[in-house]
């Protein structure tokens, strides 16, 4: 379809006096769609149907994983050393720890509070990267673009 306009456009075509050649390939295209209709694609990765909570949340933690790993490498692997991290890095006024997911959060104060572990203990996600951004972009949409009090305050609810 694209290259039969791309060749009509090219050639300065009007519709209503295309060539033999190009009407008769425009009238196969059409005729093929029919068959499209009742062309399927089998689900290779999930072939059960739609995904489950359990499953976007192991896809959520393996994401954050996968992004903190990259930027804070040398942070987690002094922490899984059981090694306080470096006073140069920019985690070090945060006091981080890994989780039982393996993943850095904040800890402070807050580990005496009556709140969630989610909310005493939030992940620590990098400024600028592309997926932080992705998670700021689905929390604004979420929240219908009602500001930025608003998607903070989801993401601190969903997102950690």
């Amino acid at each position: 379809m694209k290259m039969l306009l791309q060749e009509t456009w090219q050639k300065g075509l009007h519709w209503d006096n295309l060539p033999k050649d190009l009407k008769d390939a425009w009238e196969n295209w059409c005729s093929e769609i029919e068959h499209f209709s009742k062309f399927q694609v089998p689900r290779k990765y999930f072939p059960q149907g739609e995904l489950t909570a359990p499953e976007i949340e192991k896809a959520e933690l393996y994401w954050i994983k996968q992004t903190q790993q990259f930027i804070f490498n040398r942070e987690i692997d002094s922490l899984k050393r059981e090694k306080s991290i470096e006073k140069d890095s920019k985690l070090y006024s945060l006091n981080p720890k890994l989780d039982e997911n393996g993943l850095l959060v904040v800890t402070g104060r807050l580990q005496f509070s009556e709140f969630s572990q989610k909310e005493k203990h939030p992940w620590i996600l990098p400024n600028g990267e592309k997926f932080t951004i992705l998670l700021i972009q689905y929390a604004h949409k979420k929240v219908l673009h009602f500001g930025i009090a608003s998607t903070l305050a989801h993401l601190r609810e969903n997102i950690s």
